[in-house]
């Protein structure tokens, strides 16, 4: 008699492959949330994910040679390593004109560089810090440049038409070179770049001069992640780049990090020609010896969701949010990032805040970055170290506050906190 794997009609197998391989690295087109963008263009997240499926689907494929055909059909986005050159590739022998992903990376002495690969060693190799990209060939959607400098050619000809659109680009320079800085702002202006839904830089602000490119339009950008380091060697003031930005269609930003006081005029001309059609904000960015600045709220007529650092910060945001949502009538989704648990509050001013605008926070939904089983083992019976019993308060005051508003907290996957999923965090929790 023949064996299961080969009886069992095609489709069903594809059905459990698809089950035991779980998802593959997300397309761009796929993406709907600032939370979603900001992973895809995360390398850590996504090689992680790379890696997970192609070992899941390496063991499907030594079953027999069936399953190994049907594996082989089941191939996740293919993403790409290189160094701008033909001096390292990986995977090995990579055809990069068909990745879905391709992550520039350079190499050097003076850089420990560990490869995704955890089975090919590879050897030390110098790479000068100048990625220089061509586009006479077809380039990938998502597109991820770790570099001092980042070149693009002269546009000679070449345009948006003539190769494939590239639609998510994720740029990280090396801080405290003007130089650098300058390479990347020429580049994303290069019209292979004009049909981009993301865009993320992490780059010094104030920009550092230079001769001017013109306006940036991206007008099917939807999202925009910024994240400013302090530039200490500007010694020339604001340079007058990000304020003429102009991104009709952007829904999500998200901006952090820290900038020298000269720029904040920068920011707020860009975020009142964009905040109106906003609908979701992550707002972390602060100025550079100031503690704390509030954004204007008024302008944001479409926001949904809010991004939180801490509950503190969202006690001091609590007075304006209390004046939009008086305006706008419509519930707010309050996502907490990660870190949320680890801060130190002043409870003596804390809960009197709180309580002076309960009907802002009746109108808010908190979202936890995680399913509520993480947060049960968390609370598990583990040693009392001091940061443990720090979470426990922060998550103690939380439900604490929604419970006096008539509100509610919801785990990432969209359960609140009164439903069976949570059943078992709030025993620990409170036991």
């Amino acid at each position: 008699m023949e064996p299961a794997s080969l009886r069992a009609p095609v489709e069903i197998w594809r059905i459990i492959f698809h089950l035991y391989l779980g998802p593959s690295v997300p397309d761009v087109e796929q993406v709907a949330s600032l939370q979603e963008f900001g992973a895809l263009l995360s390398r850590s997240k996504i090689v992680r994910m790379y890696l997970k499926y192609e070992q899941a689907r390496s063991t499907l494929s030594l079953v027999c040679r069936k399953w190994q055909q049907l594996a082989d059909q089941m191939e996740g986005r293919r993403i790409v390593e290189s160094c701008g050159d033909t001096s390292y590739v990986w995977p090995p022998n990579a055809d990069i004109s068909k990745a879905d992903r391709i992550h520039y990376r350079p190499l050097s002495e003076q850089r420990t560089y560990r490869t995704v690969s955890n089975q090919r060693p590879r050897p030390d190799l110098y790479v000068r810090p100048i990625i220089q990209v061509g586009f006479s060939e077809p380039l990938a959607k998502t597109m991820m440049f770790e570099s001092c400098y980042f070149v693009t050619p002269a546009n000679t000809g070449v345009t948006c038409y003539q190769t494939s659109p590239v639609r998510a680009l994720g740029i990280e320079c090396s801080l405290g070179s003007i130089s650098s800085d300058h390479y990347t702002l020429q580049a994303i202006y290069h019209p292979v770049f004009r049909q981009l839904t993301v865009l993320s830089l992490f780059i010094d602000f104030p920009f550092p001069p230079g001769p001017s490119p013109g306006n940036l339009v991206l007008r099917e950008l939807k999202c925009l992640i910024l994240r400013f380091s302090v530039n200490c060697s500007n010694q020339y003031g604001a340079h007058g780049t990000l304020s003429t930005w102009k991104f009709p269609g952007l829904k999500m930003l998200r901006l952090s990090g820290c900038f020298a006081a000269d720029g904040q005029t920068e920011i707020n001309e860009f975020f009142n020609r964009h905040g109106e059609h906003l609908e979701e904000l992550d707002y972390s960015v602060r100025c550079h010896r100031i503690p704390h600045i509030v954004h204007e709220w008024k302008i944001l007529h479409h926001l949904k969701t809010y991004y939180q650092d801490s509950l503190s910060q969202m006690a001091g945001n609590l007075r304006l949010l209390e004046d939009w949502v008086a305006t706008h009538l419509q519930p707010l989704r309050i996502i907490l990032n990660e870190a949320w648990m680890w801060e130190c509050r002043n409870e003596s001013t804390f809960y009197p805040t709180l309580q002076a605008h309960r009907m802002a926070i009746s109108m808010v939904h908190f979202v936890l970055p995680h399913r509520w089983s993480y947060y049960a083992e968390l609370f598990g019976p583990t040693k009392s170290t001091r940061g443990h019993l720090s979470m426990i308060e922060e998550m103690q005051s939380l439900l604490t506050v929604v419970e006096d508003a008539g509100t509610r907290v919801e785990d990432v996957l969209g359960q609140p906190h009164n439903s069976d999923s949570a059943a078992e965090f709030l025993k620990r929790l409170w036991s």
